[in-house]
């Protein structure tokens, strides 16, 4: 019998954007494993913002996420970033990097290679 957990979903009128973005998402934890299997390290947890890492040897990503109705900016560990999938914006200023994040909201970004989503034209930095 069908449990009707199903009912809700919006069958026929799918937003093909928020889908497109969970299918990248499944694509880029496929083809990473730091997303996978790497150490789980919380960069920050400050009120709206959250970033996390999560690393391998070979790998690290930094998921950061902005929950508020204003832009955000977020400092960066040290080392050459890359976004990968999201908004926001790398901006250096004295020697520190950090984030710009769009209201609501999120980036993920790596060094080492990732594969399985649309790499972004952002320079490394």
């Amino acid at each position: 019998e069908d449990p009707f957990n199903r009912r809700t979903y919006p069958w026929g009128r799918e937003d093909r954007v928020l889908r497109d973005w969970v299918a990248q998402l499944g694509r880029l934890r496929r083809s990473s494993p730091a997303l996978r299997k790497g150490e789980l390290d919380f960069s920050a947890a400050d009120g709206p913002l959250l970033s996390f890492r999560r690393r391998t040897a070979e790998q690290e990503i930094l998921l950061c996420a902005n929950n508020s109705d204003t832009p955000a900016q977020l400092p960066l560990p040290a080392g050459e970033w890359a976004l990968v999938l999201g908004a926001g914006e790398l901006i250096r200023e004295g020697g520190a990097l950090c984030l710009t994040l769009p209201p609501m909201g999120g980036a993920l970004l790596s060094r080492g290679s990732v594969s399985g989503a649309c790499q972004r034209p952002n320079p490394v930095i």
